[in-house]
């Protein structure tokens, strides 16, 4: 290092000894993906093997300067793990390879990731004389993609829409039992992962003037198959 004063003139050279803490080398993370989105409370971690470390050590953060770690995770001496019980929001993540004896080498390069809240279930259908209506909760400028099938793969689709509003309200899609899911489709595109699949029936019964079925005391008057 030399000064350099305004007339451009050079000073003499100022030397400093230093020691660079550069080995054991942090493993080369895979999972998550650099700023991944994922649903859920739960994050899955993966890394390579590093030949020289014993172990391996994970912080998480929910701040970049990893000041107050969330958690701090030593003795890893596999190449995954999983971290439950976390709020939706950004994370920052790194790693370090630890020598036999407590030898740890340096961090590696931090990543982040976010977790966002899985798609709310709908409320249970509410099946009318003539229709049948759903509702669930949104955020706003969430849109979503409803679905309604004969079965539980969703190969025999009744109904598909695409809704900016968190409820719809459908005319009965015949007798039978029907099953339901949807997704949400954020602001910026992100597409979530279906709700779990729900089912309504509909009777074959006896249909009066206006649609509903026919009751004799407390029972529905069905078809015959």
């Amino acid at each position: 290092m030399r000064a350099v004063d305004a007339q451009g003139l050079e000073g003499r050279d100022a030397d400093h000894a230093f020691r660079l803490k550069a080995r054991p080398e942090a493993p080369l993370p895979s999972a998550p993906a650099p700023k991944a989105v994922s649903f859920g409370s739960r994050a899955d971690f993966g890394w390579a093997a590093n030949q020289e470390a014993a172990h391996y050590r994970l912080q998480l953060a929910s701040t970049p300067d990893f000041k107050a770690p969330l958690r701090d995770i030593n003795e890893l001496r596999e190449l995954a793990t999983q971290i439950e019980g976390l709020q939706p929001g950004v994370y920052h993540w790194r790693m370090a390879s630890v020598r036999t004896g407590g030898d740890q080498g340096p961090w590696g390069d931090a990543r982040s990731f976010e977790l966002r809240p899985l798609p709310p279930q709908p409320k249970p259908p509410d099946v009318g004389d003539q229709s049948v209506g759903f509702a669930w909760a949104g955020a706003p400028g969430q849109t979503f993609e409803f679905q309604v099938a004969r079965d539980t793969g969703f190969k025999q689709l009744v109904l598909e829409r695409k809704l900016t509003q968190p409820g719809i309200e459908l005319p009965q899609p015949g007798t039978g039992r029907f099953h339901v899911r949807l997704r949400t489709i954020d602001p910026d595109g992100f597409v979530g992962p279906y709700t779990t699949p729900q089912y309504f029936d509909i009777p074959n019964c006896v249909r009066n003037g206006a649609g509903g079925c026919v009751r004799s005391g407390e029972q529905t008057l069905n078809l015959a198959h």
